[in-house]
């Protein structure tokens, strides 16, 4: 199974600070892209930090019923030894991206890999600079944006085990001092216990404490199979704006501040009944995956970076 990072692809005029989402001009770009998308490639190429431009490798291995499935490909410089010299050589792994160009909006799904490092963002900038330049001269402008949203710390833990059907590998904790950054709320017990680890981490030369639970299982981490201590250190923190991570097997490392990606998993053979082409059959399970997306992501935000880490408050109501 691959995961896909979930992005909404937007049009505008180029002097106009609003997006389309019908009209004429909506359906001649919706229309144009179709046309462009038939190629064998794109046009697709990144700026590097000393300005220059690096074309990106790229094949489109199908487009069909306004449906686009395309390989993106890095571009790695390796060094080895040969002959007692140091060679370069070019690698170009790849990640998959599917267009989806049907229904009321475009939406992108780009898969998370190695050969972008994990980082789909890296390839919705490219994406977004190659649509931005084949649209402006018919005088329209493009955006990639990012579906995402943000919610209670239990809400999104308990639909990530679920919905998703994720386990979580481990939960950490990381506290300080009540001595050094004022009282807690939590009771007695718990404060003595927390100063007691973060005069051990001090005495170690440590500022803080970082306190970490492995999970046997998936049942651990949830607000009726918790036992009381765990449950009570996950509610100091959540009241205390401390700072507290869960470790999925899916989803990987979630922090209690961050905002949570649209991220959906996509078998091979999914992938390969629309890309072998097959004729016999009624409607792409590759269809009925977009369409389950383009449901659940209806009501998610649009952002074209996602915030820092550590720039909002982590301090939550605990029910």
């Amino acid at each position: 199974m691959s995961k896909y990072i979930i992005y909404h692809l937007k049009f505008k005029k180029i002097d106009s600070k609003s997006f389309f989402t019908e009209g004429e001009d909506f359906n001649e770009i919706k229309q144009k892209l179709d046309e462009g998308l038939k190629s064998k490639e794109l046009i697709l190429s990144k700026m590097e930090k000393n300005g220059e431009m690096t074309p990106i490798p790229n094949q489109i291995i199908r487009s069909a019923d306004q449906v686009t499935v395309m390989n993106v490909c890095n571009v790695v410089l390796l060094k080895r030894w040969k002959d007692y010299k140091e060679v370069r050589e070019e690698s170009n792994p790849f990640c998959q991206v599917i267009i989806d160009n049907r229904g009321d909006f475009t939406q992108v799904a780009i898969e998370k890999c190695k050969a972008f490092e994990y980082d789909c963002d890296k390839v919705q900038k490219i994406l977004q600079d190659y649509f931005s330049k084949f649209l402006s001269p018919f005088g329209y402008n493009a955006v990639i944006l990012k579906k995402s949203k943000s919610g209670e710390f239990w809400d999104i833990v308990e639909r990530q085990l679920l919905e998703k059907h994720d386990s979580v590998k481990k939960i950490s904790f990381v506290v300080q001092n009540p001595q050094q950054c004022g009282p807690l709320i939590a009771s007695q017990i718990m404060t003595d216990r927390i100063k007691t680890l973060c005069e051990l981490a001090g005495d170690l030369g440590g500022n803080g404490c970082e306190y970490s639970v492995n999970s046997p299982s998936s049942e651990c981490l949830n607000r009726n199979t918790l036992n009381e201590d765990l449950n009570n250190m996950v509610k100091l923190c959540l009241r205390n704006g401390y700072n507290l991570m869960v470790d999925f097997q899916k989803m990987g490392m979630f922090r209690v501040s961050d905002r949570i990606c649209a991220m959906y998993e996509l078998g091979k053979e999914e992938l390969a009944e629309f890309l072998t082409g097959q004729t016999n059959i009624v409607c792409y399970k590759l269809f009925e995956w977009l369409d389950i997306i383009n449901k659940e992501t209806l009501e998610y935000d649009e952002e074209l970076q996602a915030p820092k880490r550590g720039q909002k408050n982590n301090q939550q109501k605990v029910s």
